[in-house]
């Protein structure tokens, strides 16, 4: 499937986020941190075992490992809360045959990596009771997250959300338990 949607040509971000990590060069982009040093490390990693790689296939080895992980999240997920794989199933193979979804992974491109933390994230929240182990599991991938892309921080926006409810229904349980 990668093959057959993959990106023909790279946009001008991405051959100049492949040009900075390639040359060590504003390696440590503000709008992404991390994005970067993991790139140069994975490809650092290739060059180790003796695979000579361009850094724009390194990106495309990192976008396309984090896309299929995400589409094994969203269909486990779907499935361990519930859903039927008959449901799941058809949902996953038209996420794993779009071809945008396949033209961002292909591309040099920053979304993959906070896009899976973010699928790990919301899917995580959907199954969890919220216990210290769950916030902390949270704000690991949400900083995460923020530090691989800052547009990131909107998943803060629902999380605070959530809080606020949750902690409100605590209250009021404790108020009626209480009288």
């Amino acid at each position: 499937v990668t093959l057959l949607l993959r990106a023909q040509e790279q946009t001008g971000d991405s051959l100049a986020y492949a040009t900075a990590v390639r040359d060590h060069a504003g390696l440590w982009h503000p709008h992404h941190v991390l994005f970067g040093p993991l790139m140069a490390a994975v490809g650092q990693l290739l060059q180790a075992a003796h695979v000579q790689v361009e850094i724009v296939t390194v990106g495309q080895i990192v976008n396309t490992s984090c896309a299929t992980s995400i589409i094994y999240v969203f269909f486990r997920n779907l499935t361990a809360c519930g859903l039927r794989k008959y449901i799941v199933a058809p949902l996953a193979a038209m996420l794993a045959i779009s071809h945008s979804f396949w033209a961002y992974a292909t591309q040099f491109e920053v979304y993959l990596v906070p896009s899976l933390l973010a699928t790990m994230l919301c899917f995580g929240a959907m199954r969890q009771r919220a216990t210290r182990a769950f916030a902390v599991r949270t704000a690991l991938l949400v900083a995460s997250a923020i530090l691989f892309h800052q547009v990131s921080a909107l998943l803060l926006v629902p999380l605070i959300g959530v809080a606020v409810v949750e902690r409100a229904k605590t209250s009021l349980r404790i108020s009626i338990t209480t009288v």
